[in-house]
């Protein structure tokens, strides 16, 4: 299966050092009304005993908005809302072996330190905030606890020391959109080859048709969910109804 696996991938854009082939299955997932996550596997083949440092982020940048908290009196309540914008959705980084040891510039190169400095560098902040870092460290602890940004040593399986299989697991609440694989092939503190290869995950029949009813006519899907929301209550109430008196 692995060999089928190579035959049929397409080979990626070179990032550093030579070119690495890598392919995913499966190439698209499909958002339906039963979908909880679904599983990615990503193959490859790289230079024998090479450490391999495999990574998803999503493409495009996301905006939130950020609450600041403060006193106000007695009592803690919002004093500031803040929008966070160039950050990426859903950032996971696998690795073959652990990155202790690496140089810390190879490391932010790569964009696979566990300060995520690329992610921290690349955040921007309106208004700006002179404790805009302690909000980063709350957005990724956030971010780390709905499964969207992590990191994990020692997940990557190699056969043979030169074929790799890294599986990375897409959470129901990773956003819409094309993702990206990175592959990062390193000996003696280098990167020797790189690859990458891109996944689609989008919305397929009546969850695609909600989604761009409510994007492209709002005004008539606020209408359609109060009426909706009437009609269950009223249900609600006639199931529930006390009958006459005895």
């Amino acid at each position: 299966m692995l060999a089928l696996v190579f035959l049929c991938c397409s080979f990626s854009v070179v990032a550093y050092g030579d070119e690495l082939a890598v392919s995913s299955v499966p190439e698209r997932i499909n958002i339906t009304l039963k979908y909880a996550g679904q599983k990615v596997t990503l193959f490859g083949e790289a230079e024998v005993n090479a450490l391999i440092i495999t990574r998803l982020v999503s493409v495009g940048h996301e905006t939130t908005k950020l609450n600041k908290k403060g006193k106000r009196g007695i009592f803690w309540m919002n004093v500031k809302t803040l929008v966070l914008s160039h950050v990426p959705g859903l950032y996971i980084v696998h690795t073959s072996g652990p990155l202790e040891g690496l140089p810390d510039d190879l490391l932010v190169k790569t964009e696979t330190d566990k300060n995520y400095t690329a992610i921290r560098a690349g955040a921007q902040f309106k208004p700006e905030d002179p404790e805009k870092d302690l909000l980063m460290d709350g957005y990724i602890r956030l971010k780390e606890t709905q499964g969207l940004y992590k990191i994990r040593e020692g997940t990557v399986k190699t056969i043979k020391g030169r074929l790799f299989r890294s599986e990375f697991f897409m959470p129901s609440n990773a956003p819409v959109g094309l993702y990206q694989f990175d592959v990062f092939a390193i000996k003696g503190n280098t990167v020797i080859a790189s690859g990458s290869s891109t996944i689609m995950l989008g919305k397929v029949g009546v969850e695609n048709w909600v989604t761009s009813f409510a994007r492209d006519h709002g005004l008539f899907y606020g209408i359609l969910a109060v009426i909706a929301a009437l009609v269950a209550g009223i249900g609600v109430g006639l199931v529930f109804r006390e009958g006459p008196p005895h």
